[in-house]
């Protein structure tokens, strides 16, 4: 004769192995809940802003006069250095870049090139039309002088004073954001010094 199985929920968890089974079994789900954890440990942005100078320090709260400002901004145009130096010498290389874009949408005969040329042409007015907005915003707001450089992958600001305070690096990056439309990650604020 055939016994009927029974199950019987008592006479399970006194059981030592099915008890053996169930500690392995939570073992192993508490092993993946740990590695998902660990390998999603990064979040994409917790709030930080992506600096890259070692000066930066919590700004204490003094009054700050105009000629202390006024000093950074003629020491960097003493050394020849300046930033509307630096913005001409890139405004002149992209526009070289441009008439090489515009000879190329004239002469060529491949219609897929001249798209991309279009394409290009636009991408790289669009940057420079952010840049110019940008630093424009951020000189509106007194702050340093900065210079700003958009790529495809990231904004680079680089900002004439040596000590940037967190406080103007938070600044500095909600104005370029709201003017590039990048995500904080992409954007890295450094110092000219």
């Amino acid at each position: 004769m055939k016994k009927k199985f029974k199950f019987d929920i008592k006479g399970f968890f006194n059981k030592k192995e099915n008890i053996a089974i169930m500690a392995v079994a939570v073992v192993f789900c508490a092993g993946l809940v740990v590695t998902n954890v660990k390998s999603n440990n990064i979040p994409l942005h917790d709030g930080d802003v992506l600096v890259d100078s070692k000066n930066v320090t919590q700004e204490e709260p003094s009054e700050k006069s105009d000629s202390a400002a006024t000093d950074g901004a003629d020491q960097s145009t003493a050394d020849g250095s300046s930033f509307s130096e630096k913005r001409a010498n890139l405004e002149l290389e992209r526009n070289d870049l441009i008439a090489k874009y515009d000879d190329t949408i004239k002469n060529s005969t491949n219609e897929a090139e001249k798209k991309n040329a279009v394409k290009q042409k636009e991408k790289l007015t669009g940057y420079m039309e952010q840049e110019v907005a940008a630093e424009n915003k951020l000189k509106a707001k007194n702050l340093p002088a900065c210079l700003v450089i958009i790529s495809d992958s990231t904004v680079t600001v680089t900002v004439d004073e040596q000590n940037l305070k967190q406080n103007m690096v938070a600044k500095i990056c909600n104005i370029v954001m709201e003017e590039t439309q990048r995500t904080a990650d992409k954007i890295i604020i450094q110092s000219s010094y």
